[in-house]
């Protein structure tokens, strides 16, 4: 981009180089006198000047122009990242309470996803961080918005087979809001949807529970090299106000 908006000052400095010339071939035939050749050499020079001054300005813009998109898509990025974190964070702690398969299973209510989360990493604003910084912290996104992706679709795929599966087989025989010894739990569901909802379930937690310590990791490994990249702008940074006590698997 910048490399073809400048070409457009080189028109101007070839002009003035060829004029130059001219003024050289005709001062050396004699056919100028010093007045003339004085005159022709201030002109040519002021146009040289403007040209040259003309391109460094045109430079000068492109590169603020670009410093400034570059800034912005770093910044959109820590947002996509903090908005991730919040949603995930929401998850894990309503899980917290639950600490084996069956427990987890059966007691933890239907956790109700975003219908369309809107933010997501857009990675062609942020392929300058091939050239400029370590390679691996793009992959370190992409990979990140696919963990996140995951998570979402596990938490979904649980809130569906909790609501249209299980508990309309807890309530159908009459168990709601009861204590329940796992063979009764299993007679009361059947062999399929118990197996079903502690194994996805677990799958729920380990993704859950996976973006919630790589989240916090890829958001500060970017946000240290924006401001390696722009010590001077000031990008966000979320913090957890209540941190979550350590999951167990």
């Amino acid at each position: 981009m910048r490399i073809e908006k400048s070409t457009g000052q080189v028109p101007y400095v070839l002009i003035a180089l060829c004029a130059l010339a001219a003024l050289v071939y005709f001062a050396l035939k004699g056919s100028l006198t010093d007045d003339v050749l004085a005159a022709g050499f201030f002109a040519l020079l002021g146009t040289f000047v403007g040209a040259l001054l003309a391109f460094r300005l045109e430079e000068a813009r492109e590169k603020s122009k670009e410093a400034g998109r570059r800034q912005g898509a770093l910044s959109r990025a820590l947002m996509v990242l903090g908005a991730q974190q919040n949603a995930n964070y929401g998850f894990a702690k309503a899980m917290r309470p639950y600490h084996t398969d069956v427990e987890r299973a059966t007691n933890l209510q239907a956790l109700q996803p975003p219908e369309i989360f809107q933010l997501r990493q857009n990675l062609d604003e942020l392929m300058f961080l091939l050239e400029v910084s370590d390679p691996n912290l793009l992959m370190d996104l992409y990979l990140e918005q696919e963990r996140f992706d995951q998570t979402m679709m596990a938490v979904k795929m649980r809130n569906e087979f909790y609501v249209k599966q299980f508990q309309p087989a807890i309530a159908g025989k009459g168990l709601n809001n009861r204590e329940l010894p796992i063979a009764e739990i299993k007679e009361a569901v059947g062999e399929y949807v118990f197996e079903s909802i502690v194994s996805i379930t677990r799958g729920m937690y380990f993704h859950v529970y996976e973006s919630e310590k790589s989240i916090p990791i890829v958001f500060d490994h970017l946000r240290t090299e924006a401001k390696r990249l722009y010590p001077k702008v000031k990008f966000i940074r979320f913090d957890v106000k209540e941190p979550l006590p350590p999951a167990s698997v």
